[in-house]
């Protein structure tokens, strides 16, 4: 009974995306300038994120944060990048931040796409020109996205290496594979 109820809520403990929502800093407030970016990812569903450019850039950094923040609790990597001569964007998934929809894995490769889609078809940067980077979830969603493009390089933070992976460790009595 335990197992098949996580089964059918097993969304609710991959995606978190009631912690931390609120957006109370910007990348102004890490002394950056910065453009609001709304994004259609899905009928119904907008994606919010942030570009912040770089005078002179030595290409894109295309961001994707972990569970349970949105993208007001990553100012330190648009912070760093722009540091190191980067432009940056970071989007908040379909339910996390000020972005609407509900989350799910299809969802956040969508969501990924759309970012994609937003640096090289609508601010026109070459694939070469963008370094894909993702932090827990993040990584997973940055992993995908590399699999399917042709980015400058993929980094990836404190991922892990599939969801069964991952659920197998945090729920090791459950039949997650």
């Amino acid at each position: 009974m335990i197992g098949a109820t996580i089964f059918f809520t097993q969304a609710q403990y991959l995606y978190q995306n009631d912690v931390g929502q609120d957006i109370v800093t910007t990348p102004r407030d890490a002394g950056l300038s910065y453009e609001d970016v709304w994004l259609d990812a899905a009928p119904e569903v907008k994606l919010h994120g942030w570009f912040v450019p770089h005078p002179s850039a030595r290409g894109t950094v295309l961001l994707f944060h972990g569970n349970a923040s949105s993208i007001g609790n990553w100012l330190e990597w648009p912070r760093l990048f722009h540091h190191l001569g980067y432009a940056a964007f970071i989007i908040d998934y379909r339910g996390f931040g000020r972005s609407t929809g509900t989350p799910s894995e299809q969802g956040t490769h969508e969501d990924a796409s759309a970012a994609w889609r937003y640096l090289t078809a609508t601010r026109g940067i070459t694939a070469k020109d963008i370094v894909i980077v993702g932090h827990l979830l993040g990584g997973a969603v940055a992993a995908e996205l590399a699999a399917r493009v042709t980015p400058r390089a993929l980094v990836l933070q404190s991922t892990f290496t599939a969801f069964p992976d991952l659920a197998a460790d945090i729920y090791p009595w459950l039949p997650t594979r």
